[in-house]
C-alpha cells in the first residue's frame, strides 16, 4: 500500500512517499536551485582535498553512506544549515564558500491559490 501527500513549496512541487529503500527518503521530485549549488561547491572541495565520500562521512560524524546519499539526485537527503557549518570546519573555511553570494535566478514562483469565489446574495431593495 502506498501513500502519497503532495504538498505545495513555493519553487517546486514535492511527493512525500511513506514508502523506503533501505531506510532512506527516496527522492520524488526535483532538487531546488540552491539545494544543487550547495552540492556542487561541497563536492567540488572534497575532490579538492582528495576525500571520498566515505571519508567526509565519517569526518562529520554521520551515518554510513551520507555524503553519498546527499550527492545521489534519487534520494531526499540535503545539507542543512549545520551540516554547512560542520563541513566548514572540517575543511577549515568559512561556511559563506558554500552559499551563493546574490539570489539564484530566475526566482521561482509562487503556487497559484485557486480560491472559490462564492458570490454573495444580491441585497433586495424595496
Amino acid at each position: 500500500m502506498e501513500n502519497n501527500c503532495k504538498f505545495y513549496y513555493p519553487n517546486y512541487l514535492y511527493t512525500m512517499n511513506k514508502k523506503r529503500k533501505n531506510n532512506r527518503k527516496i527522492r520524488t521530485s526535483t532538487i531546488t536551485r540552491i539545494e544543487s549549488y550547495i552540492m556542487k561547491k561541497v563536492r567540488e572541495k572534497r575532490i579538492g582535498f582528495n576525500f571520498s565520500p566515505a571519508k567526509l562521512t565519517r569526518l562529520l560524524n554521520k551515518y554510513e553512506g551520507f555524503v553519498a546519499d546527499v550527492e545521489n539526485p534519487k534520494v531526499k537527503v540535503k545539507y542543512n544549515i549545520n551540516h554547512i557549518n560542520e563541513i566548514a570546519k572540517v575543511f577549515k573555511c568559512s561556511p559563506r564558500e558554500f552559499l551563493p553570494l546574490n539570489p539564484l535566478w530566475p526566482l521561482p514562483t509562487e503556487p497559484e491559490i485557486v480560491k472559490k469565489n462564492k458570490q454573495k446574495p444580491k441585497n433586495k431593495k424595496s
